[in-house]
């Protein structure tokens, strides 16, 4: 409730009725202050505050009523015959042969009329505030079909003033004919079954709105007057056609999602993010103020192969990677439209899925089904389902085998040996390094070479550097280990057998390491 701040004045010949209004207990809600006045110009109105004045002097009162507003009620305690010019313009008069217990009440009857005054303004002042503030449509209306209030939203919606459709009927303002109006168009009678109901009904409305249909969501609640009788009806409009009139529930969802949420319109102006997108963003170092989702995402992303489409969805997905505070990340991000009540875009709901970690353990889960473990180069399951799903490229394959292995082995151990065979991997990727090399098994060993990825001369250059370098694992006396290389090569063929391809470069890895035992010795030079 408001507090009611009121100043009692008196202007009286008995003093002892002025004395005894002093000790008068101020309702609740009520700041008394009181006051003696010798005449009109002794008053003044308090700021901000109502005042009474009681009054036994006619001539006091007279020119008091120039001074009479709202907020000043001028009260005459004496006959009527003394005042009966300006009688309708005091606010009360009062029989001077009155008892004082009587005369007291009266002030008290008074001070809680004036209470009961600014109440109601308080509560029309409430309600006008309330309904004028609600984003929603809201309208107050009798039960006759004539609107009687409305707020601003109704007003903005049907493109009329206040003034203009306070008194109106249904069919005025929303601009249609009685012969137009079919079924529940002019609302009556769902407002009946509000009014049957004898509580508040939803009830989903279409309306033709400054040229464009709107879909709404309308609470509508019956109203009773003093003795309980039907009134009238008091509605609210939930404009549902666009996402963005979602409100707080959308809110709700979108801070509790564990990944970053965009909420655009259709012209991709910010509807609403979540802290994850805003930190996002953030990380990205772009500046929020400026930000717009495109530009955005074509500075910022980089894609990763093509675009997922679900027609039914309205959706594309899309692998990026984005530059994150200076560390590549992986997302997933999905884009979907968002279609109005009448399939209309109207605005764009974002996902970005930060998959960065999944994508690291599918990879080492990957290296590891196609990795030899000992050297670190593709295994021999790898090697032959990339030949097989490269049979229509040209390439050459070289087939390599250690010799003298085994005497390594038995001379020097297997640590050792192993040893060899990741120093031969290393030097297979230093001179291969931009071509595909596997270890089939043992000491075997193959590199492709794609066209154009080395010329011949380049080919045969490196396999001599590969075999110096094998040759110089050994400097001291005893075992030695050389290495065999053979070549086969493709010109393009989907209908190659992979087999017979990877045995004709074994075959020829077998003449080379022919030649290589026939040799008596070997100093390592």
């Amino acid at each position: 409730m408001l507090i009611l701040n009121l100043c009692l004045y008196f202007n009286l010949k008995d003093s002892e009725f002025a004395k005894e209004c002093r000790s008068l207990k101020a309702p609740e809600n009520v700041n008394l202050e009181f006051f003696d006045v010798e005449g009109v110009s002794d008053f003044k109105m308090p700021d901000k505050k109502d005042a009474a004045v009681i009054t036994d002097d006619p001539f006091f009162a007279e020119a008091l009523i120039s001074k009479k507003n709202g907020h000043l009620d001028i009260i005459y305690r004496g006959n009527m015959i003394d005042v009966s010019r300006f009688a309708d313009e005091l606010s009360d008069i009062w029989n001077p042969n009155e008892g004082l217990s009587g005369a007291l009440w009266r002030v008290n009857h008074v001070v809680r009329g004036i209470k009961a005054k600014y109440d109601a303004w308080g509560n029309a002042m409430f309600l006008e505030e309330a309904i004028s503030i609600t984003p929603d449509m809201m309208w107050f209306k009798r039960e006759d079909g004539i609107h009687t209030m409305v707020n601003p939203a109704f007003c903005d919606t049907v493109d009329k003033t206040r003034e203009d459709v306070t008194g109106k009927d249904h069919f005025y303002i929303w601009d249609v004919t009685r012969d137009e109006t079919q079924g529940d168009n002019d609302c009556s009678e769902s407002e009946r079954q509000v009014i049957a109901a004898g509580k508040m009904l939803t009830f989903e409305e279409q309306v033709l709105s400054k040229g464009n249909m709107k879909q709404l969501t309308v609470y509508k609640g019956p109203i009773y007057d003093w003795f309980g009788n039907v009134w009238g009806t008091v509605g609210l409009g939930h404009d549902v056609t666009n996402f963005s009139n979602m409100g707080i529930e959308l809110d709700i969802l979108v801070d509790s999602l564990p990944f970053p949420v965009a909420i655009f319109d259709a012209d991709y102006k910010v509807i609403k993010l979540n802290d994850m997108a805003h930190n996002l963003i953030k990380m990205t170092e772009t500046n929020e103020d400026d930000f717009y989702y495109p530009r955005w995402k074509h500075e910022k992303f980089e894609p990763v192969g093509k675009p997922q489409e679900d027609l039914q969805k309205n959706s594309v997905s899309q692998e990026v990677v984005i530059d994150v505070i200076g560390e590549p990340l992986t997302y997933i991000v999905s884009e979907a439209k968002i279609l109005d009540y009448f399939e209309n875009i109207s605005g764009y709901f974002v996902i970005m899925r930060d998959i960065t970690f999944q994508k690291t353990y599918e990879q080492t889960i990957l290296n590891a089904a196609n990795t030899d473990v000992l050297t670190g180069l593709f295994n021999r399951r790898y090697f032959y389902e990339y030949l097989g799903s490269h049979k229509s490229d040209q390439m050459t394959l070289l087939y390599l085998d250690l010799d003298h292995f085994k005497e390594i082995n038995d001379t020097y151990g297997h640590a050792r040996g192993d040893e060899v065979l990741k120093k031969t991997a290393a030097f297979i990727r230093r001179y291969f390094n931009d071509c595909k090399a596997a270890r089939l098994g043992g000491d075997e060993f193959a590199v492709v070479i794609r066209k154009r990825r080395l010329d011949e001369e380049k080919i045969k250059e490196n396999c001599e550097k590969l075999e110096e370098a094998v040759r110089g694992l050994f400097k001291e006396d005893g075992p030695f280990v050389t290495v065999s290389i053979g070549r086969a090569d493709s010109e393009g063929d989907s209908d190659m057998d992979v087999d017979a391809f990877i045995h004709k470069a074994d075959g020829a890895m077998y003449d080379v390491k022919k030649e290589h035992h026939g040799l008596k010795e070997f100093n390592g030079e």
